[in-house]
């Protein structure tokens, strides 16, 4: 499975964040994947960043090469900070050094694993679907009424194709994983915020749910899968 490193960063240096795109390679097996802005609330406070970056299932096999990875990284991230026109501060700490920014790294150095869940949803039309689709991606996990973390357990690339919406699923919880692994079905529904359907006329899911328990209707649920990318 590829390991992903999440980590926040800020700073009153906003052009510091033009370069963490989404996409940006640093190596080629080595991806910046996503990145979130939080908005400022008010003059004075430091813009805020969170980011992952994806090293490959090809690196991830071997610590050595992981370490390597990490070294990559760490250099990357100083050659940035070391340039920004104002202190930049990992996970809410200042940074003065390549080694310190490798601590960071390895401190938040997390596996995940990739499914796919495809939905039907009779009662919706097709237009219906077309429309709502893509609100399914970026969207929060539920396991057994459990919460997972955000951004670590998400949804994304939500599509309407074939007459289904398909949704790719990112999971770093170990609980999910090892049940799944170990030959049990994982099963899987979108959530629809009934209140903006009510008052706005449109479907609008909200978060993603999964279950280890046998669905009392069987219907509303499909099975998780393991995805092939």
């Amino acid at each position: 499975m590829p390991t992903e490193i999440v980590l926040s960063l800020e700073s009153m240096d906003s052009q510091f964040f033009s370069d963490l795109k989404e996409g940006r390679k640093i190596s080629d097996e080595i991806i910046l994947t996503r990145k979130i802005r939080y908005f400022k609330e008010a003059v004075g406070i430091p813009w805020l960043e969170e980011i992952v970056i994806e090293i490959s299932k090809k690196i991830s096999v071997e610590q050595a090469l992981v370490d390597l990875a990490l070294n990559m990284i760490a250099n990357w991230l100083y050659d940035r900070i070391k340039n920004a026109n104002a202190d930049v501060k990992i996970d809410g700490e200042n940074v003065k050094d390549q080694d310190s920014i490798k601590r960071k790294l390895k401190n938040k150095i997390r596996s995940v694993e990739y499914y796919q869940a495809e939905f039907s949803l009779p009662n919706l039309s097709k237009e219906e679907l077309l429309k709502s689709a893509r609100t399914l991606s970026d969207r929060s996990v539920v396991f057994n009424n459990r919460q997972l973390p955000f951004p670590e357990n998400t949804t994304s690339d939500s599509e309407y194709i074939d007459g289904l919406i398909k949704v790719e699923v990112q999971i770093a919880d170990k609980e999910v994983m090892k049940l799944y692994n170990e030959g049990k079905a994982i099963y899987a529904r979108p959530e629809i915020d009934a209140r903006h359907l009510q008052f706005l006329k449109k479907i609008l899911f909200i978060r993603l749910i999964l279950s280890s328990d046998i669905p009392t209707i069987p219907e509303e649920w499909v099975l998780l899968k393991k995805s092939n990318s």
